[in-house]
């Protein structure tokens, strides 16, 4: 594709962004700490090797919600990527949040579910969460979980509900840290990714990163503490990196070149 092509196609899709701001978007996730439980016994995920920890504070957690409140954000929101989000005390000030400022979304967390029992569904449920995701990290914790879901399935039909064998760990999560590894072959075909519009990645520190494989942060398009999400859905730097990327074009970045995943 020639530089007058690519830049009637960017014309284009800034045009579509100007009409539905989060049309391409699926989910939008933020990471409210950077803190799980099971990081002592994982030592594939990366909360193990994030040796600085980081707590999202409440106002900015709502400053967030008001801008997706005010763009009319109609989609999942879902507050976690690697922490356990039912570890922070702060959970049901933060669901009671996202449902006053974004009452249009559709709430889900992915939990280890080590502090998941029905009054803490009944409590989540009650605050407005509609998918609850469990990986379930041991054969035990898995059985109990189970039980527990098909106890409460009939009470919140509504609810969606999924049980994720996750171990055994050896086995899980073994491609996070390879990407970052220069030595990892690039993929040589063309395999398209609809990173970062489709799944919206605000990281602990408030700013739109890449998607959550980039643990590390190493690319990010702005701050929400100091621009809005259109401010940073229209930059160069953001749509280019789509563009590319929906177009197979790895190599836009590095670590995009090492990744297999499609978003």
């Amino acid at each position: 594709m020639n530089d007058a092509e690519f830049q009637r196609i960017k014309k284009n899709f800034k045009r579509a962004l100007e009409k539905n701001i989060f049309y391409k978007t699926k989910d939008v996730h933020f990471e409210l700490s950077n803190v799980c439980n099971y990081t002592y016994m994982h030592p594939q995920c990366p909360t193990s090797k994030m040796k600085k920890i980081h707590v999202m504070p409440l106002d900015e957690i709502e400053a967030i919600a008001k801008k997706l409140g005010e763009l009319g954000y109609d989609r999942t929101l879902s507050p976690y990527t690697y922490s356990e989000p039912l570890i922070d005390p702060r959970l049901y000030t933060v669901l009671e949040m996202l449902t006053k400022y974004v009452p249009k979304s559709n709430l889900a967390i992915v939990t280890n579910g080590f502090f998941l029992y029905e009054p803490v569904i009944d409590d989540i449920v009650k605050r407005g969460m509609r998918r609850i995701s469990i990986s379930c990290y041991l054969p035990k914790e898995h059985e109990r979980i189970q039980k527990l879901v098909d106890k409460v399935r009939d009470k919140y039909s509504y609810v969606h509900f999924r049980v994720i064998k996750a171990y055994p760990l050896e086995k899980r999560m073994c491609d996070k840290y390879s990407i970052y590894e220069s030595d990892t072959p690039v993929i040589e075909e063309k395999k398209a990714c609809q990173a970062p519009y489709r799944y919206v990645y605000i990281t602990r520190y408030g700013d739109i990163g890449l998607c959550c494989n980039d643990w590390k942060l190493e690319c990010t398009f702005g701050s929400l503490k100091e621009k809005g999400f259109k401010e940073i859905f229209f930059s160069d730097k953001m749509v280019d990196m789509y563009l590319n990327l929906i177009q197979g074009n790895r190599n836009i970045h590095p670590l995009c070149s090492r990744c297999y995943r499609n978003k």
